[in-house]
């Protein structure tokens, strides 16, 4: 069967002349009559962890900490909408990507994604405005906007090969050339969407500049990202990566091991083109082009560097990190800014072969972190690697601990959890807990400190801060640290904020704040502490802070930790 009869099978099965809508959704009723929902249980890949008191700082019990733990492991699945097609049409639907090295079933999961993006693109069309987008997002968000524009008797386009287009219309399926270009084809282009999804390399040409709505899914490319800003005015629409429940639900509806998921998702992270197409190429092949990609961000700034005005400069690698829209924060609220973008590394296994790369060339790695640190978008990643390097250091190079916790080596440990409750990764049977530790959180979202030391004399919170100016500063975290380990028991020990980065200057500065705000805390009255701290022992509160010293370090990679 041709690339325009199964496209044809497409539209026979989801053509609407005279669609009907869902109240629920605002779908066409010609597709929700095949999507159903699921229950999904992501404990196998993001299981809530047997939560353990660390018992080197265990102290008095706290009643309320044990019931959150038995809360967090009585998991309620979660719901999900997917697609249930017959074998025929999904066939069909995997003819779309004609490009695609695999022909896997695709996992037709309807992700909040989809639909958020959808509405945003039906409201530039009602508001009279002819959008161009450029998602990040690839070939699962195509199938779901072919489906709905089908369903709902919408003219369009699809582009998904390099010399042709088919558009699909009340008249069924017509393939159109885009290099002997006809007088038809221009004016369908007017009152029709245009949806390419192709991973070849090409160049779109400027017969796309007017539809009534162009979208193209892509991979974060820069140079069609480039293109599309600089020649089309296109918005480009950040995608946040695949949730665990996600994931969970495409692995059984693909009828993929679950087992080999978890190792996958552990080496590259939420990302489905490498979660699901696993035959495309070898593990070894994956990490050899990884490593190959590492190399060259060493030694050329430019590959942690895409200014947000001209996208002048290289965007982080999608291979080696993890693109996604940018938090921000209004009257107390969260939302994703969909044209900006965060950049952190796809997986703690990407971060670990990054530092491994860079043990030899620290010094010249350092300069382009610090320029990658000037940008918002990058200062997470640039963080990170910063924080990767010194953990190794400690880790396998026995680096010692810094001045005030007596320059000792220590066995590193993992904990995983959030700073309200977190367990050590470590197994009683085979290995006994003996001071000093440092303790390393594996959850990129910890929050509040890089690290955490623990001596039979005092407790270390560190924190790599590589700005003059930014970095996270917060008291109430680090209490629920201490509250944590210590169970509702007064620290009774020196309790340091190492703030660490390669920066003497900046690292002054940051000592400065801090200590300004820790002071500030310190001086606070009961009535002032329990409206900046409401969810804790006000008198213990106290207690820690006045516990409280912050001191600074520059690290080095011939002498460790230096005092500033």
């Amino acid at each position: 069967m041709n690339l325009e009869s199964e496209h044809q099978t497409l539209w026979d099965n989801f053509w609407s002349n005279g669609p009907e809508y869902s109240s629920n959704h605002s779908e066409p009723l010609h597709l929700v009559q095949h999507i159903k929902t699921i229950e999904v249980n992501d404990s196998w890949l993001a299981p809530a962890s047997a939560i353990k008191v660390p018992p080197v700082m265990q102290g008095d019990k706290n009643e309320r900490l044990e019931s959150e733990v038995l809360e967090q492991q009585d998991k309620i699945p979660t719901q999900l909408r997917c697609l249930e097609l017959s074998q025929k049409i999904r066939d069909a639907l995997i003819s779309l990507n004609a490009n695609s090295v695999t022909k896997t079933n695709p996992a037709l999961i309807i992700r909040k994604e989809y639909i958020e993006f959808f509405q945003c693109a039906l409201d530039g069309i009602e508001a009279g405005k002819r959008n161009r987008f450029f998602v990040t997002g690839k070939t699962f968000l195509s199938y779901y906007i072919v489906l709905r524009l089908l369903a709902s008797g919408t003219p369009f386009f699809l582009v998904n090969e390099a010399s042709s287009a088919y558009h699909f219309s009340t008249d069924g399926v017509q393939r159109y050339s885009l290099i002997d270009r006809t007088r038809s084809l221009h004016e369908k282009l007017v009152t029709s969407w245009v949806i390419i999804d192709i991973d070849a390399e090409w160049t779109i040409p400027p017969l796309f500049m007017n539809p009534l709505c162009l979208v193209w899914t892509s991979s974060p490319v820069h140079s069609r990202m480039k293109r599309m800003r600089n020649h089309f005015s296109a918005t480009i629409w950040y995608m946040l990566p695949w949730d665990t429940t996600e994931i969970v639900a495409a692995t059984e509806l693909l009828g993929l091991e679950p087992k080999v998921i978890t190792k996958m998702y552990a080496m590259y992270g939420p990302v489905a083109r490498d979660l699901f197409d696993t035959a495309v190429t070898t593990e070894r092949e994956r990490i050899e082009a990884a490593q190959m990609q590492i190399n060259e961000m060493i030694t050329d700034a430019r590959h942690f560097l895409l200014t947000e005005e001209n996208l002048s400069g290289v965007q982080p690698s999608h291979q080696i990190f993890l693109i996604r829209p940018r938090r921000m924060f209004d009257d107390g609220r969260h939302y994703w800014s969909r044209s900006q973008y965060d950049a952190e590394f796809r997986s703690e296994f990407m971060a670990q072969k990054f530092a491994e790369c860079a043990q030899q060339h620290l010094d010249l790695l350092q300069f382009n972190i610090a320029t990658a640190f000037n940008m918002s978008s990058t200062r997470g990643l640039a963080g990170k690697m910063f924080e990767t390097l010194i953990h190794r250091a400690i880790v396998f190079n026995q680096t010692l601990l810094p001045d005030v916790f007596g320059r000792v080596s220590a066995p590193s440990i993992s904990i995983t959890g959030s700073t309200t409750k977190f367990s050590l990764a470590f197994d009683p049977a085979r290995q006994a807990l003996q001071l000093p530790l440092y303790l390393h959180p594996t959850a990129h979202n910890f929050g509040a400190v890089d690290a955490i030391i623990v001596t039979n004399a005092s407790i270390g919170l560190l924190q790599i801060s590589l700005s003059a100016t930014f970095y996270r500063r917060d008291f109430g975290a680090m209490l629920d640290i201490l509250d944590w380990m210590k169970t509702g028991a007064v620290c009774d020990q020196p309790i340091y904020y190492c703030l660490v980065g390669f920066n003497i200057d900046n690292i002054r500065r940051l000592m400065s704040q801090a200590s300004k705000s820790l002071e500030e805390a310190k001086e606070m009255d009961a009535e002032e502490l329990s409206k900046a701290f409401p969810t804790r022992d006000q008198v213990v509160a106290h207690k820690h802070l006045a516990n409280f010293q912050v001191v600074g370090y520059i690290f080095n990679r011939r002498e460790g930790f230096i005092r500033v």
